[in-house]
């Protein structure tokens, strides 16, 4: 199975710019789109703050964008879409509830909604109490000797995990106990998250936590090749001068959005693979309680 995950799209409406400086919106996009469905993939995911305030306008543009994806694409709910509508207006400007799991031969497909409902204060990472029941049944009844892993897709990464997931706001709230409720999975888990705009992979607690940077910062996609014992993630940068040049016209006009300026992270941050077996699991855990870390 290949997934194509593509980091914060943050599609601006930008209604007071110029034509000139929305034809470069427009162009720019446009190209993104393209090398985003070229890849052959059973799913493309946006992994949260795919608009850039959450206004319908926007929501409609990315709808016409990925129509050629169908039910392919997957769309992940960020902090920037739930600014303006509440949940179940934004379920049905994407026509996709807010939180699902995908059964798969290769894998579990896991989609949650850690976006607080319409807080401009606080971009933070929540998870509600439904959300929480939910995933920990959907965790616990996976039978003995499935070995399918759990593949998470939220946007705000744990607290303490991923790059820059210690600065203020941009992780999930720490009280949760979201790596502990995944730990206790009997099954693998690698968890993919956005939110913080740059490249990190970090392995902890026996699970794999994958961040990728905004669309806008560091134009390209994720593959993720999901393998017997394995998952693949590599980055597939989208190297188009023109891309960069319309990009510059007005990523910085957009309300909201501050362009991050390392957002490459190390080679190591931009592909990896991941064992994905409870044997391996258990043996780094074993490992690392050697080395003194708890």
């Amino acid at each position: 199975m290949r997934i194509v995950l593509f980091g914060d799209f943050h599609f601006p409406w930008l209604d007071c710019a110029d034509e000139a400086v929305r034809d470069a919106r427009d162009r720019a996009y446009r190209k993104i789109v393209e090398a985003v469905l070229a890849e052959p993939a059973d799913y493309v995911v946006g992994i949260g703050d795919v608009t850039n305030l959450g206004r319908p306008e926007e929501f409609a543009a990315v709808r016409e964008l990925f129509d050629p994806a169908g039910e392919r694409f997957v769309y992940v709910l960020g902090n920037h879409d739930a600014l303006l509508l509440p949940k179940n207006e934004i379920e049905a400007e994407t026509g996709q509830p807010r939180f699902r799991a995908i059964e798969r031969e290769e894998a579990t497909l896991v989609v949650l909604d850690t976006a607080r409902d319409r807080s401009l204060r606080d971009w933070s990472g929540t998870l509600d109490d439904e959300q929480r029941a939910w995933l920990a049944d959907r965790l616990a009844e996976r039978e003995e000797g499935d070995r399918r892993p759990f593949l998470v897709f939220v946007h705000h990464p744990p607290y303490g995990t991923t790059a820059r997931s210690t600065e203020e706001k941009m992780h999930l709230d720490p009280s949760i106990p979201f790596v502990e409720l995944l730990a206790a999975a009997k099954a693998p888990v690698v968890v993919f998250t956005g939110h913080n705009h740059v490249h990190s992979i970090v392995r902890k607690d026996g699970i794999a936590f994958v961040q990728t940077a905004a669309m806008l910062d560091a134009p390209g996609y994720r593959v993720i090749d999901v393998e017997t014992g394995r998952v693949r993630v590599t980055f597939r940068p989208i190297d188009d001068h023109d891309l960069r040049a319309a990009i510059a016209r007005f990523h910085r006009l957009m309300p909201g959005f501050t362009p991050y300026p390392a957002p490459e992270g190390t080679e190591a941050d931009r592909a990896a693979d991941l064992p994905v077996v409870p044997e391996a699991a258990a043996e780094a855990a074993a490992e690392r309680l050697g080395q003194g870390e708890r």
